[in-house]
């Protein structure tokens, strides 16, 4: 989470900290020093952005975050004033990797989080065929399933995972193969994709910046990863105006 307001960042933590332990959060003042991390390697689901940072504004922060060349964006979480205004994401690039939340309690806030990170395995599953779907894939393909598999477990991730040592590892025992095996089984899809090249593939590369980049295996499933947030970002957005919280997974996220 960044902000200028250290108050405001210590009653924040300190509750998501009680929250069953469903998160674990950072705090930063400036967005500069949030920046030097991400490029340093320091891996972020979600970025809760405050609209005032104290080295620069949200807008700023969210068009020098799009600039950075990292494996895989985190979502950006706009909150405070930013759902009142007319002005609210002005400036920002429509692809940039961002949502707004105006939550009215602290409860409410907890709750858009859980659901943006509300996933439960059967709800991956869905939504990972539905997206396969839209690219004219075959969701009853293996290369479908280990995909699947791999966006479930960095799903429950709190760090950024090794791909082939610890993601793609776990795949193949679950599926009784080798890590080469389920390695092949993405990279075929990936190279399917490529040929179908359909308007769907191509918004979807572009979203996520590889449109002129190879596409490798372990960009392929946290693009994957973050496009299935980015579903769960506008119902997210609307998480103040909830009354009852579903059940879910308790699913880790690094915030």
């Amino acid at each position: 989470m960044a902000s200028y307001d250290i108050r405001e960042l210590r009653v924040h933590l300190n509750y998501l900290a009680q929250q069953d332990g469903f998160a674990l959060c950072q705090s930063y003042r400036c967005g500069s020093e949030l920046l030097e991390a991400l490029e340093a390697g320091r891996a972020y689901d979600i970025i809760l952005l405050d609209e005032q940072l104290a080295d620069m504004t949200a807008s700023d922060f969210v068009v020098l975050l799009n600039r950075c060349r990292l494996p895989c964006t985190p979502l950006v979480v706009l909150l405070s004033s930013w759902g009142q205004t007319e002005n609210s994401g002005a400036g920002l690039h429509p692809a940039a990797n961002y949502c707004i939340m105006n939550p009215y309690s602290l409860s409410s806030l907890s709750h858009g989080l859980r659901m943006l990170y509300g996933l439960t395995a059967g709800q991956t599953a869905l939504l990972c065929a539905k997206l396969y779907n839209s690219w004219g894939a075959r969701t009853g393909d293996v290369s479908c399933d280990y995909l699947t598999e791999a966006v479930k477990i960095v799903l429950k991730s709190e760090r950024k995972m090794a791909i082939r040592k610890e993601i793609l590892q776990q795949v193949g025992e679950r599926h009784n193969v080798s890590i080469s095996a389920v390695d092949s089984g993405i990279r075929r899809m990936i190279e399917w994709l490529d040929e179908q090249n359909t308007p769907e593939w191509q918004a979807f590369k572009a979203a996520h910046g590889f449109t002129h980049k190879k596409l490798t295996t372990g960009k392929f499933i946290y693009a994957v990863k973050a496009h299935l947030l980015q579903q769960r970002a506008g119902a997210a957005a609307e998480g103040g105006s909830c009354r009852d919280e579903q059940s879910s997974e308790s699913v880790y996220s690094s915030l």
